[in-house]
């Protein structure tokens, strides 16, 4: 249905994180002040219905109808592991059932644990593109995860001059650079 690998990434080392299959870990290792836990998640577009389904159990109402507003079938799918992942890897984190643990949402409509009911604060953030989800979880601070697919033709241009910092930019010599640096 999915396959996953975790890894944990030490900010400011100079090694990249090490991934593992998630089937070689013993559960969620606990997020500790010095790294982040990093979980890749690739969803098989002929995964079996019931093997997707089962992930519906660990959202909530409003997740569910969330989920429903997406009109194709596999943007549903990738809506539904994505955030059902997040709930389960969370849910193992604090020793809770995936539709126990206690969301909120910021702003900008982040999900985040709620502080008061949580007992202790895990940031986390989740990225998708294409059949890929990513999810990344601290102790250290807010973060942000981000993937993109690497689509040829893409505007890198017209993205490298809204995200990019005028250094970024000139250090981009060419597209693969362009997914490298984001």
């Amino acid at each position: 249905m999915a396959t996953l690998s975790l890894a944990r990434w030490v900010p400011g080392a100079d090694a990249a994180p090490a991934w593992v299959p998630v089937h070689a870990v013993a559960g969620l290792p606990q997020p500790d002040p010095e790294s982040v836990l990093l979980l890749a998640a690739r969803l098989e577009p002929e995964a079996p219905e019931d093997e997707v389904a089962r992930y519906e159990h660990f959202l909530n109402r409003e997740e569910r109808v969330r989920m429903e507003r997406f009109r194709v079938e596999i943007a549903r799918r990738r809506f539904l592991v994505g955030r059902g992942l997040m709930r389960a890897m969370l849910g193992l984190a604090l020793e809770r059932p995936p539709l126990a643990v206690p969301l909120v949402e910021g702003e900008h409509g982040k999900p985040a644990l709620d502080p008061a009911a949580a007992g202790h604060m895990i940031h986390f953030n989740l990225s998708h593109s294409g059949d890929i989800v990513l999810i990344g979880f601290t102790v250290r601070a807010e973060l942000g995860v981000d993937i993109e697919a690497m689509r040829p033709g893409r505007m890198v241009d017209e993205i490298m001059a809204r995200q990019f910092h005028p250094d970024e930019r000139e250090a981009v010599a060419d597209e693969a650079d362009f997914f490298r640096c984001w």
